[in-house]
């Protein structure tokens, strides 16, 4: 049976837990990474297209790759989304969406401690790569660290309300257990009482 420190130190993959239809419609707020393309798309060219659909594929692979892990298994991806993040915000700015993501996945996947080295990496990839890339302005950095901060948060909550589902159904499993314990030994003591009431009267 699993004891009360494992279920606060590891919680189900996403895509097995409630926060899992919220997982899939989230992918529409991606498109937001195509926004700034939309608007310069006659300063790309076709290498730089193609980079940027690339990009859009990796993450997509790397999300669903997420949901799909539980416990420190679930670092390696997040990790890599804000390495891509960060990467790729020098061709297209709208790149900042993936913080969010890394951030919600960190929030939720992690205890308190671990999942805020997660946040502090993420926030000083994104300050990080908009001095490298010279974007640092509220274009940028506001959506960017806005997403991951509230997302962060929002998967921190998530996280508790799966753990709280968790112990309230090992209490109910736990409670099924001991009723179906206490009804086995009132049928066997119902049992001997009648043996022991038949044998009395043959005798």
């Amino acid at each position: 049976m699993t004891n009360n420190k494992t279920i606060n130190d590891i919680v189900q993959p996403i895509a097995k837990s409630s926060a899992a239809k919220w997982s899939y419609i989230s992918l529409f707020y991606s498109l937001f990474y195509a926004f700034p393309v939309v608007l310069n798309f006659k300063h790309h060219s076709v290498s730089d297209l193609l980079i940027i659909a690339a990009v859009y594929l990796v993450f997509i692979l790397l999300f669903f790759t997420t949901i799909r892990l539980a416990g420190i298994k679930a670092a390696i991806p997040i990790s890599l989304l804000i390495l891509l993040g960060g990467v790729s915000s020098g061709i297209n700015t709208g790149a900042n969406v993936l913080f969010g993501y890394a951030a919600f996945f960190s929030g939720y996947y992690f205890n308190k401690k671990f999942a805020s080295l997660l946040l502090a990496a993420n926030l000083l990839m994104q300050l990080t790569s908009a001095y490298v890339f010279e974007i640092v302005n509220i274009y940028y950095l506001g959506p960017g660290l806005a997403l991951a901060l509230s997302l962060f948060t929002y998967g921190a909550f998530t996280r508790k309300d799966v753990i709280n589902h968790l112990n309230t159904q090992r209490q109910n499993e736990q409670i099924e257990n001991l009723a179906a314990i206490a009804e086995r030994e009132r049928i066997a003591r119902d049992m001997h009482d009648l043996l022991g009431h038949s044998l009395s009267s043959l005798a």
